[in-house]
């Protein structure tokens, strides 16, 4: 996904958009990812500060929350995020490590409901591997790359994450 599609499933803008892309999603999970840099916020000598990561997720709940609304809704702006925990196995990320952030729905949500509400979700940062590093983004597309791809992002799930959370939003 490019950036200007982020532009229409986030309200951030670069610096502070801090998700590459979206990998999938469906009706109770989003794939993300980022690769964190040197120019980077939250950025340090010896990485971006893994408090990033309670950022990364957040913004990654904000586009699936964008993709879950009515087609063509504009991005969902003002949403407060909540952490009742947040675990990190490292004091930082790496700079130039893909990073893969899952969102999942951990409570009920309906993009039809008027009212607001909360909404809690979990979220995991997992060290990208290689293989999904490695394809040039002119082969990023097609069917047989898609497939390669859910492979990847199931394979990941048994992984342990460097990072997680237990997450609200209020919509």
């Amino acid at each position: 996904m490019s950036r200007s599609s982020l532009n229409e499933l986030l309200p951030h803008r670069p610096p502070m958009q801090l998700i590459d892309g979206i990998l999938s999603s469906n009706a109770t999970e989003l794939w993300a990812e980022t690769t964190p840099a040197g120019g980077a916020p939250f950025a340090t000598r010896h990485g971006v500060r893994a408090c990033a990561g309670l950022e990364y997720l957040a913004q990654a709940a904000a586009a699936f929350f964008t993709l879950l609304a009515q087609p063509g809704a504009p991005p969902r702006q003002g949403m407060l995020v909540a952490c009742r925990r947040y675990h990190t196995l490292q004091p930082h990320y790496a700079f130039q490590q893909q990073l893969l952030l899952r969102v999942q729905l951990a409570s009920q949500f309906s993009p039809d409901t008027p009212s607001a509400r909360l909404v809690k979700f979990n979220g995991s940062i997992y060290l990208a591997p290689s293989r999904l590093q490695a394809v040039p983004e002119e082969e990023a597309r097609g069917e047989a790359r898609r497939e390669e791809l859910n492979s990847i992002l199931a394979d990941i799930k048994t992984h342990t994450a460097v990072s997680a959370a237990d997450l609200s939003v209020y919509l």
